[in-house]
Protein backbone atom coordinates (compact mmCIF):
# COMPACT_ATOMS: atom_id res chain seq x y z
CA UNK A 1 0.00 0.00 0.00
CA UNK A 2 1.42 3.37 -1.02
CA UNK A 3 1.89 6.15 1.52
CA UNK A 4 -0.93 8.41 0.31
CA UNK A 5 -3.42 5.59 0.95
CA UNK A 6 -1.82 4.68 4.28
CA UNK A 7 -2.09 8.28 5.50
CA UNK A 8 -5.71 8.64 4.32
CA UNK A 9 -6.61 5.47 6.20
CA UNK A 10 -4.68 6.61 9.28
CA UNK A 11 -6.54 9.93 9.34
CA UNK A 12 -9.89 8.15 9.27
CA UNK A 13 -8.77 5.63 11.91
CA UNK A 14 -7.60 8.34 14.32
CA UNK A 15 -10.78 10.32 13.70
CA UNK A 16 -12.89 7.35 14.82
CA UNK A 17 -10.59 6.89 17.81
CA UNK A 18 -11.03 10.56 18.70
CA UNK A 19 -14.82 10.27 18.52
CA UNK A 20 -14.74 7.38 20.97
CA UNK A 21 -12.27 9.17 23.25
CA UNK A 22 -14.34 12.37 23.30
CA UNK A 23 -17.45 10.35 24.10
CA UNK A 24 -15.59 8.67 26.94
CA UNK A 25 -14.32 12.03 28.21
CA UNK A 26 -17.77 13.63 28.07
CA UNK A 27 -19.29 10.72 29.94
CA UNK A 28 -16.57 10.84 32.59
CA UNK A 29 -16.99 14.59 33.06
CA UNK A 30 -20.72 14.18 33.59
CA UNK A 31 -20.08 11.65 36.36
CA UNK A 32 -17.09 13.25 38.14
CA UNK A 33 -19.14 15.28 40.56
CA UNK A 34 -21.30 12.34 41.62
CA UNK A 35 -18.20 10.19 42.00
CA UNK A 36 -16.65 12.70 44.42
CA UNK A 37 -19.88 13.11 46.37
CA UNK A 38 -20.07 9.35 46.71
CA UNK A 39 -16.62 9.23 48.28
CA UNK A 40 -14.39 8.89 45.26
CA UNK A 41 -10.71 9.76 45.51
CA UNK A 42 -10.05 13.26 44.19
CA UNK A 43 -6.54 12.46 42.97
CA UNK A 44 -7.70 9.38 41.11
CA UNK A 45 -10.68 11.11 39.53
CA UNK A 46 -8.72 14.22 38.50
CA UNK A 47 -5.86 12.03 37.30
CA UNK A 48 -8.18 9.96 35.11
CA UNK A 49 -9.74 13.13 33.77
CA UNK A 50 -6.31 14.51 32.91
CA UNK A 51 -5.34 11.28 31.15
CA UNK A 52 -8.47 11.33 28.99
CA UNK A 53 -7.92 14.98 28.04
CA UNK A 54 -4.26 14.33 27.24
CA UNK A 55 -5.13 11.32 25.09
CA UNK A 56 -7.73 13.34 23.15
CA UNK A 57 -5.19 16.15 22.64
CA UNK A 58 -2.53 13.70 21.45
CA UNK A 59 -4.93 12.13 18.94
CA UNK A 60 -5.94 15.58 17.66
CA UNK A 61 -2.27 16.46 17.23
CA UNK A 62 -1.68 13.23 15.30
CA UNK A 63 -4.55 14.05 12.93
CA UNK A 64 -3.15 17.56 12.38
CA UNK A 65 0.28 16.09 11.60
CA UNK A 66 -1.24 13.66 9.09
CA UNK A 67 -3.16 16.45 7.36
CA UNK A 68 0.01 18.55 7.07
CA UNK A 69 1.86 15.63 5.54
CA UNK A 70 -0.79 14.36 3.14
CA UNK A 71 -0.49 17.13 0.48
CA UNK A 72 3.27 16.58 0.19
CA UNK A 73 2.79 12.83 -0.09
CA UNK A 74 0.08 13.26 -2.74
CA UNK A 75 2.37 15.47 -4.84
CA UNK A 76 5.14 12.88 -4.45
CA UNK A 77 2.71 10.23 -5.68
CA UNK A 78 1.95 12.30 -8.79
CA UNK A 79 5.69 12.53 -9.51
CA UNK A 80 6.10 8.78 -8.94
CA UNK A 81 3.28 8.04 -11.36
CA UNK A 82 4.83 10.42 -13.91
CA UNK A 83 8.19 8.67 -13.53
CA UNK A 84 6.54 5.29 -14.13
CA UNK A 85 4.87 6.59 -17.30
CA UNK A 86 8.21 7.92 -18.53
CA UNK A 87 9.82 4.55 -17.83
CA UNK A 88 7.13 2.90 -19.97
CA UNK A 89 7.66 5.52 -22.69
CA UNK A 90 11.43 4.87 -22.65
CA UNK A 91 10.87 1.11 -23.04
CA UNK A 92 8.51 1.63 -25.97
CA UNK A 93 10.89 4.12 -27.60
CA UNK A 94 13.76 1.65 -27.33
CA UNK A 95 11.54 -1.06 -28.82
CA UNK A 96 10.67 1.26 -31.70
CA UNK A 97 14.31 2.12 -32.30
CA UNK A 98 15.19 -1.59 -32.49
CA UNK A 99 12.36 -2.07 -34.97
CA UNK A 100 13.47 0.90 -37.09
CA UNK A 101 17.02 -0.45 -37.26
CA UNK A 102 15.60 -3.61 -38.81
CA UNK A 103 13.27 -1.83 -41.22
CA UNK A 104 16.08 0.54 -42.25
CA UNK A 105 17.88 -2.39 -43.88
CA UNK A 106 14.85 -3.18 -46.02
CA UNK A 107 14.26 0.48 -46.88
CA UNK A 108 17.82 0.71 -48.22
CA UNK A 109 17.26 -2.43 -50.29
CA UNK A 110 13.96 -1.08 -51.66
CA UNK A 111 15.62 2.24 -52.47
CA UNK A 112 18.22 0.47 -54.60
CA UNK A 113 15.61 -1.67 -56.35
CA UNK A 114 13.13 1.13 -57.06
CA UNK A 115 15.68 3.87 -57.75
CA UNK A 116 14.10 6.24 -55.22
CA UNK A 117 15.12 7.05 -51.69
CA UNK A 118 12.52 5.55 -49.34
CA UNK A 119 12.21 6.90 -45.79
CA UNK A 120 10.24 5.40 -42.94
CA UNK A 121 7.33 7.66 -43.88
CA UNK A 122 6.04 4.83 -46.06
CA UNK A 123 5.62 2.87 -42.81
CA UNK A 124 3.26 5.41 -41.28
CA UNK A 125 0.07 3.68 -42.47
CA UNK A 126 -1.18 0.96 -44.81
CA UNK A 127 -4.40 1.17 -46.81
CA UNK A 128 -6.87 -1.55 -45.75
CA UNK A 129 -10.54 -2.42 -46.10
CA UNK A 130 -12.93 -1.26 -48.80
CA UNK A 131 -11.61 1.24 -51.33
CA UNK A 132 -13.12 2.15 -54.71
CA UNK A 133 -11.61 0.52 -57.75
CA UNK A 134 -8.99 2.32 -59.80
CA UNK A 135 -10.41 5.34 -61.63
CA UNK A 136 -7.99 4.59 -64.45
CA UNK A 137 -8.31 1.13 -65.98
CA UNK A 138 -4.66 1.23 -66.93
CA UNK A 139 -3.69 0.95 -63.25
CA UNK A 140 -4.50 -1.53 -60.53
CA UNK A 141 -5.55 0.02 -57.22
CA UNK A 142 -2.34 -1.09 -55.51
CA UNK A 143 -0.36 0.92 -58.07
CA UNK A 144 -1.99 4.20 -56.99
CA UNK A 145 -1.31 6.52 -54.08
CA UNK A 146 -4.10 7.29 -51.57
CA UNK A 147 -4.44 10.74 -53.19
CA UNK A 148 -5.27 9.09 -56.51
CA UNK A 149 -8.04 6.88 -55.11
CA UNK A 150 -11.17 8.17 -53.40
CA UNK A 151 -12.02 6.79 -49.97
CA UNK A 152 -15.08 4.56 -49.67
CA UNK A 153 -17.40 6.32 -47.14
CA UNK A 154 -18.43 2.94 -45.71
CA UNK A 155 -14.84 2.11 -44.72
CA UNK A 156 -14.60 2.98 -41.03
CA UNK A 157 -10.90 2.01 -40.77
CA UNK A 158 -9.22 2.85 -44.08
CA UNK A 159 -5.67 2.68 -42.75
CA UNK A 160 -3.85 0.27 -40.45
CA UNK A 161 -1.03 1.67 -38.36
CA UNK A 162 2.19 -0.35 -38.47
CA UNK A 163 3.85 -1.35 -35.24
CA UNK A 164 6.51 1.37 -35.36
CA UNK A 165 3.86 4.11 -35.67
CA UNK A 166 1.72 2.61 -32.93
CA UNK A 167 4.74 2.59 -30.62
CA UNK A 168 5.44 6.25 -31.42
CA UNK A 169 1.82 7.16 -30.65
CA UNK A 170 2.12 5.35 -27.30
CA UNK A 171 5.36 7.19 -26.46
CA UNK A 172 3.72 10.55 -27.19
CA UNK A 173 0.62 9.66 -25.16
CA UNK A 174 2.69 8.51 -22.17
CA UNK A 175 4.88 11.62 -22.25
CA UNK A 176 1.84 13.90 -22.35
CA UNK A 177 0.24 12.02 -19.45
CA UNK A 178 3.48 12.32 -17.46
CA UNK A 179 3.63 16.07 -18.08
CA UNK A 180 0.01 16.42 -16.99
CA UNK A 181 0.76 14.59 -13.73
CA UNK A 182 3.76 16.82 -13.05
CA UNK A 183 1.58 19.92 -13.48
CA UNK A 184 -1.19 18.49 -11.31
CA UNK A 185 -1.95 20.11 -7.96
CA UNK A 186 -3.61 18.59 -4.93
CA UNK A 187 -7.38 18.81 -5.26
CA UNK A 188 -8.75 20.48 -2.13
CA UNK A 189 -12.22 21.40 -3.39
CA UNK A 190 -15.26 19.45 -4.47
CA UNK A 191 -18.87 18.64 -3.80
CA UNK A 192 -21.01 15.73 -2.75
CA UNK A 193 -24.77 15.71 -3.21
CA UNK A 194 -27.70 13.55 -2.16
CA UNK A 195 -26.11 11.53 0.63
CA UNK A 196 -28.26 10.58 3.60
CA UNK A 197 -25.80 10.52 6.49
CA UNK A 198 -22.64 12.16 7.75
CA UNK A 199 -20.92 8.77 7.66
CA UNK A 200 -21.75 8.37 3.96
CA UNK A 201 -20.59 11.93 3.31
CA UNK A 202 -17.18 11.36 4.91
CA UNK A 203 -16.84 8.01 3.13
CA UNK A 204 -17.55 9.65 -0.24
CA UNK A 205 -15.15 12.56 0.30
CA UNK A 206 -12.35 10.26 1.45
CA UNK A 207 -12.94 7.62 -1.26
CA UNK A 208 -10.21 9.28 -3.33
CA UNK A 209 -6.93 9.25 -1.35
CA UNK A 210 -5.39 11.75 -3.80
CA UNK A 211 -7.59 14.67 -2.75
CA UNK A 212 -7.90 16.67 0.45
CA UNK A 213 -11.33 17.05 1.96
CA UNK A 214 -12.19 18.87 5.17
CA UNK A 215 -11.13 17.15 8.37
CA UNK A 216 -13.84 14.65 9.37
CA UNK A 217 -14.20 16.40 12.73
CA UNK A 218 -15.06 19.67 10.96
CA UNK A 219 -17.64 17.86 8.80
CA UNK A 220 -19.26 16.40 11.92
CA UNK A 221 -19.19 19.81 13.66
CA UNK A 222 -20.87 21.43 10.63
CA UNK A 223 -23.57 18.75 10.49
CA UNK A 224 -24.18 19.00 14.26
CA UNK A 225 -24.56 22.78 14.01
CA UNK A 226 -27.07 22.34 11.15
CA UNK A 227 -29.06 19.86 13.27
CA UNK A 228 -29.01 22.18 16.28
CA UNK A 229 -30.18 25.20 14.28
CA UNK A 230 -32.96 23.19 12.61
CA UNK A 231 -34.25 21.66 15.85
CA UNK A 232 -34.10 25.02 17.63
CA UNK A 233 -36.22 26.57 14.88
CA UNK A 234 -38.60 23.61 14.68
CA UNK A 235 -39.27 22.66 18.26
CA UNK A 236 -41.33 19.56 18.96
CA UNK A 237 -40.01 17.46 16.09
CA UNK A 238 -37.36 14.78 15.73
CA UNK A 239 -35.15 14.22 12.70
CA UNK A 240 -36.16 11.10 10.78
CA UNK A 241 -33.96 11.44 7.69
CA UNK A 242 -31.42 13.78 6.13
CA UNK A 243 -30.48 14.73 2.59
CA UNK A 244 -27.08 16.39 2.50
CA UNK A 245 -25.71 18.76 -0.13
CA UNK A 246 -22.07 19.46 0.65
CA UNK A 247 -19.33 21.57 -0.89
CA UNK A 248 -15.80 22.35 0.20
CA UNK A 249 -12.92 24.55 -0.95
CA UNK A 250 -9.32 24.90 0.20
CA UNK A 251 -9.85 21.82 2.33
CA UNK A 252 -12.55 23.53 4.42
CA UNK A 253 -16.34 23.30 4.62
CA UNK A 254 -18.00 25.81 2.29
CA UNK A 255 -20.90 26.69 4.57
CA UNK A 256 -22.51 29.07 2.09
CA UNK A 257 -22.97 26.27 -0.47
CA UNK A 258 -23.68 23.37 1.88
CA UNK A 259 -27.01 22.45 3.41
CA UNK A 260 -29.06 19.65 4.90
CA UNK A 261 -32.71 18.95 4.07
CA UNK A 262 -34.65 17.22 6.85
CA UNK A 263 -37.55 14.84 7.07
CA UNK A 264 -39.13 15.01 10.52
CA UNK A 265 -41.71 13.38 12.74
CA UNK A 266 -43.32 14.48 16.01
CA UNK A 267 -41.01 14.09 18.98
CA UNK A 268 -43.47 11.84 20.86
CA UNK A 269 -43.47 9.39 17.94
CA UNK A 270 -39.66 9.30 18.08
CA UNK A 271 -39.76 8.59 21.81
CA UNK A 272 -42.24 5.75 21.28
Amino acid sequence: MTEHITLRDAELKWFLTLLAKNKELTGFQSEMGEALVNGGDLNQISGRHGVLRSEAAAITSAIDAIRRRRPMVILAEFKAQAAELRRQAKDKLEERQRLLRETEKHLRALSQIEDVLFCRGILSAQRVGAWPGSPDARYEIDDLTPLEVGLDPSNGEPFKLPRSRRLLNEVIRLEEAAQELERREVVSAGNCHDVDSVEALISSIYSDPLRMGPAPSSIVAWADSCDDEFLKARGGVAIEARRIRFQWSNGEVDRSHSAIEYKTKPREMAAA
